[in-house]
């Protein structure tokens, strides 16, 4: 059930309240706002429309229930996307012999707190479908990924969300599902050699603003810090990285990288004093910790000396001293879409993918670099 605040509207004319909707809707069907863009916040739409926050509140309120926009604490009101705009799927006599159960397998080598948030918003939403959902989780090998989709099999299960840290070992697994007919969706990765329905952030967009504020924070020495340039989204956030570089006028050939970083810091520390790196945009905040731990170890402070940024917004990047500079991905959100687009594939729907916004989020370990004096010649 969907519940809103009880909100007096008396003081305010009803024609506002759906003026509002009116005029957002109608602002969305024409292209002012595309899929993905941020609205307006509601006291800019309160100043606009001279109505009180409340009555913009319950507008943009409905607008979400109709899947029409949605929200993510913190960072805004967006557009929602074709495929996120799904009504409630209607039930059809081959829907309501389906499996209730909706089963999470995360193929992973380590706790990850991004991937709880996506676990909790696909649950949530499953819920409130009146779905239920179970979580398999097994270490970073194929044969283990298999035996899971094997047990969802075994346990007829409705459809699979699948988060896997090597996709391509995926191959196999999505296959059998797909000859059982169980509908699949990947969160955050998926292989490049099969369709399939995948939930995953900007990665491209993200590289893009994190270099871009690096330049304009005068940083023009930057390293790139990658773990597992295998991995698509790794090679997107390169790309976006690029893409500032080129746009700024840098050849972005030039622009040095770290493959494996955990395993070559000291190949990091010896680039970043022979080649006087005044910044590093790491692949992830897993990364950019590791990263700023060796850096303080062989005296070079962060970000007094060099500014580290890291990717995700995980836990790791808030706790860590200094607090990472990082690309903010709604972990939460992505797994709300993931899971409605799970349930849009059982009911019939294509393969798409979807590529939720990124922000950045500006922390302790990044600073604007300034020009040190020369030292004397000796």
């Amino acid at each position: 059930m969907f519940m809103v605040d009880v909100i007096d509207v008396k003081a305010e004319p009803i024609h506002k309240y759906q003026q509002i909707i009116d005029d957002l809707e109608r602002a969305i069907h024409e292209g002012k706002y595309t899929a993905g863009s941020r609205l307006p916040s509601e006291n800019q739409l309160s100043d606009q429309y001279g109505v009180s926050v409340p009555t913009v509140r319950k507008a943009l309120e409905l607008l979400v229930y109709q899947k029409k926009i949605y929200r993510i604490r913190g960072n805004g009101t967006f557009v929602s996307s074709p495929e996120m705009m799904e009504e409630n799927i209607p039930d059809t006599p081959a829907r309501k012999r389906q499996s209730k159960q909706i089963c999470f397998i995360m193929v992973v080598d380590r706790n990850d707190s991004s991937i709880m948030k996506m676990i909790r918003g696909a649950q949530n939403y499953l819920f409130h479908k009146g779905y239920t959902m179970t979580m398999l989780c097994g270490a970073e090998r194929s044969q283990s990924e298999m035996s899971l989709i094997q047990e969802c099999i075994d346990n007829n299960v409705g459809g699979v969300l699948l988060f896997s840290t090597n996709p391509e070992d995926s191959l196999e697994g999505i296959r059998h599902l797909y000859q059982k007919g169980i509908k699949a969706v990947m969160l955050d990765r998926a292989p490049k050699e099969l369709p399939t329905s995948l939930v995953a952030a900007y990665n491209v967009d993200g590289g893009y603003q994190m270099t871009k504020y690096f330049l304009k924070n005068n940083h023009r020495r930057i390293l790139f810090a990658a773990d597992r340039m295998e991995l698509v989204a790794e090679q997107d956030r390169l790309t976006g990285c690029r893409m500032a570089l080129a746009e700024e006028g840098f050849d972005p050939n030039a622009l040095p990288i770290v493959e494996h970083t955990s395993e070559n810091l000291e190949e990091l520390v010896r680039m970043v004093r022979q080649q006087n790196i005044t910044a590093i945009q790491c692949v992830n905040d897993k990364v950019a910790a590791t990263v700023i731990r060796r850096l303080e170890q062989e005296g070079l402070h962060v970000p007094a000396d060099v500014s580290v940024a890291g990717f995700d917004n995980s836990d790791e990047s808030e706790y860590n001293y200094p607090r990472i500079t990082t690309m903010d991905q709604p972990f939460e959100e992505m797994g709300r879409i993931a899971a409605s687009k799970l349930l849009g594939l059982m009911a019939g729907s294509s393969h798409t993918q979807v590529h939720v916004p990124v922000s950045l989020v500006i922390k302790e370990s990044t600073a604007p670099y300034v020009e040190r004096n020369a030292q004397p010649s000796e």
